[in-house]
């Protein structure tokens, strides 16, 4: 593909930006409105399923419905030939990844205002029922304006309707998904919220907090192993960012927060708690006493609390002196104390010192503290409660307007009586000519939803419309009985009468149940059982030679494992682990005896002699026989190997490796040894492990 390359006459291909496991990314000119734009191109491999496009498409063009300062816009979804593409915005800046190599570990603060942002994003996908799936700093872009855009949304998974992303098919990024996409289960708003505090650990240390060279034992990490505590990295991050941080990391989706808008809220909380510590505060004037006011400490005629902690002794004595103490200067508008960290309740939104309102656009009033306000009503409740100066003469107006009111009243109680009853008093229908029938309602038209069950979502729809009824949603769900792709029933059920026009929702089948199958070689075994068997697969363990796999580590599954590989859950995958090296024929002493001749002899007949060193001796003994040779077993042990090679001490050392490889009723090896000839019905002798 060439710069030069223009889709479908509007988007010339400039330059590749980026480029990803399902699509490569492309700056484009939209000739049409002279703007820049990212095109991404889906490869080969995907775009070559039908079933894939489908969903590709539809969910694209959900995407392309959210509209969010922090979200990059999908404006296009398109094809030329065998080239499908989405058509974005194009942000001029950098993705987050980028930034984290270059300047990581952040300052908390800022940080934390990214975090927010990225959570902005995520919540308005939420609450149009996406959820985005694969959350990382690579899908996150800065732009220039230092502004969060959240993208790669094309493939995001509905919350109503089954997608690309399905539990059963893990697409994203190890390092960043969560538990439950590890476990192949059913991904959860939370799932976004447990990647965003992966992008929160990275930005806040430089580091991630699991990591491995091998996808599965990556994965079961997130699944088992506790996130290291932030501060063993960066000891600068406030306690109570790392508790944010480490809730959000929760392997229990409930245990995280509930929302994404709940943890930006924390976020954002946790800022206006950094920027309250670190603000000035004004000392509040104190006010004057001359001693007469009825407000002040020495005021005989007012009993008082003795301020910090003095004894009542000098008030009680009325001959006693007392000397007012200095008051204690107060701030005019106290640090109130600070919530824990969920943040979750009104008064903990930040607020605006000038205009006194909060972010959310509620007013906010701080209590004052009663020693600094001691007698005094607040402010605020002064503006409403405070009485208006009483007036020291009212004249004859008050009651002028009394009088008049009194007039009305008795008007309008006189007009309710004699009025308005012959005003609402119905008037008699005339008795000439016949009383009209009553008006009737027409029925409602009613039709049955046709049988569309094992059909194709094309031909359902049409029996549908045929029938005067509409088609509603299609909702995927797994199921054997249905080949995939055809109609399993509707809702409302087949057969039910339903008004004419109704939308009736389609229930289509997927096939049965998958869950990925990766690629396990030079694995643990144990590990790879234990992850398959929570897939929801049935694991057989194999053992087999190697030459290339170290003896215990797995070799291969069966079927083969891979990426974007699937397979029936409850289905039975074979694990094949290393034996170690393929053992060599342990050489046995010449006892073949071909069979007697018969009186007429005939010509020999060669026939080549099978492997089978390392095999069970009723697999070896088979083998042998179906060759067309007679097999014979001895049983040896490590003694009868000693003797057999006291002489030769290569060939015993040979001997005694190929017997510690083996186990018990295993072959050691035959004479004539496999891959020789032998004349057809002589005897092979077989060494078995004792």
């Amino acid at each position: 593909m060439t710069q030069a390359r223009t889709l479908n006459n509007r988007y010339e291909l400039q330059s590749k930006v980026g480029d990803g496991g399902m699509a490569a990314v492309y700056k484009a000119l939209d000739l049409k409105l002279n703007r820049p734009v990212a095109i991404k191109i889906l490869r080969d491999s995907y775009a070559a399923d039908p079933q894939f496009l489908q969903r590709f498409k539809r969910e694209a063009e959900q995407a392309a419905s959210l509209n969010h300062p922090n979200i990059v816009r999908v404006f296009d979804v398109g094809d030329e030939g065998d080239l499908h593409y989405i058509v974005m915005e194009y942000v001029e800046g950098t993705n987050l990844k980028d930034l984290i190599m270059r300047e990581a570990p952040f300052p908390t603060q800022r940080a934390l205002e990214i975090g927010a942002e990225i959570c902005d994003a995520i919540s308005y996908a939420h609450s149009t029922g996406l959820i985005h799936r694969d959350i990382k700093p690579q899908n996150i872009l800065i732009d220039r304006s230092g502004r969060v855009k959240v993208t790669d949304f094309g493939i995001a998974k509905s919350s109503n309707a089954a997608t690309l992303t399905e539990a059963g098919i893990t697409l994203g990024t190890v390092h960043y998904f969560s538990p439950e996409q590890a476990k192949g289960l059913q991904v959860l708003p939370q799932s976004d919220i447990y990647s965003i505090g992966v992008v929160l650990y990275e930005m806040l240390t430089g580091h991630i907090p699991f990591d491995s060279d091998n996808p599965v034992a990556l994965a079961l990490k997130h699944i088992e192993e506790p996130p290291p505590p932030l501060r063993r990295f960066n000891p600068n991050v406030p306690t109570a960012v790392e508790q944010i941080v480490l809730k959000t990391l929760s392997k229990n989706p409930q245990q995280r927060y509930a929302s994404a808008d709940q943890l930006a809220r924390a976020l954002r909380g946790i800022e206006t708690q950094s920027e309250q510590g670190t603000m000035a505060v004004r000392p509040a004037p104190v006010p004057p006493n001359n001693g007469t006011s009825g407000t002040g400490y020495n005021n005989p005629r007012r009993p008082v609390t003795p301020p910090n902690g003095y004894t009542r002794a000098g008030y009680e004595d009325p001959g006693a002196t007392y000397v007012q103490p200095v008051r204690p200067v107060q701030p005019a508008r106290p640090v109130r104390p600070q919530p824990p960290v969920d943040y979750e309740t009104y008064d903990n939104y930040p607020y605006d010192r000038q205009t006194g309102a909060r972010r959310n656009g509620v007013r906010y009033y701080d209590e004052r503290p009663s020693a600094a306000y001691r007698n005094r009503m607040p402010v605020e409740e002064q503006e409403y409660y405070e009485e208006e100066p009483r007036r020291s003469s009212g004249g004859c107006l008050p009651w002028f307007i009394g009088g008049a009111a009194f007039v009305m009243i008795v008007a309008l109680a006189l007009a309710a009586v004699f009025i308005l009853p012959g005003l609402t008093t119905p008037k008699p229908t005339p008795t000439t000519g016949p009383t009209p029938p009553p008006a009737t309602t027409a029925p409602v038209a009613k039709v049955k939803i046709p049988d569309v069950k094992n059909k194709s979502v094309k031909d359902a729809t049409d029996l549908l419309t045929k029938a005067n009824l509409q088609v509603g949603n299609t909702i995927e769900q797994n199921d054997t009985s249905v080949a995939p792709g055809n109609v399993i029933d509707t809702d409302p059920k087949i057969g039910t009468s339903v008004d004419v026009k109704s939308k009736i929702n389609l229930i289509v089948s997927k096939g049965k149940e998958t869950a990925p199958l990766y690629d396990y070689a030079k694995t643990n075994p144990d590990d790879a059982q234990k992850q398959l068997e929570q897939f929801g697969f049935k694991v057989q363990r194999v053992e087999e030679f190697s030459n290339d796999v170290q003896q215990g580590a797995v070799i291969r599954t069966d079927p083969q494992g891979g990426k974007d590989v699937t397979a029936t859950k409850g289905s039975t995958i074979k694990l094949i682990v290393s034996k170690g090296p393929q053992p060599t024929n342990t050489p046995l002493p010449p006892t073949a005896t071909p069979v007697p001749p018969t009186n007429t002899p005939a010509p020999a007949v060669k026939v080549t002699v099978p492997g089978v060193v390392g095999q069970k001796s009723a697999d070896g003994q088979k083998a042998i026989a179906n060759a067309g040779l007679v097999p014979k077993v001895i049983e040896w042990d490590e003694n009868d190997i000693r003797q057999q090679f006291a002489n030769d001490p290569a060939a015993l050392a040979n001997a005694l490796q190929t017997y510690n490889q083996l186990k018990k009723g295993e072959i050691l090896g035959t004479n004539p040894p496999g891959g020789s000839t032998a004349d057809k019905n002589s005897e092979v002798i077989i060494a078995v492990k004792k």
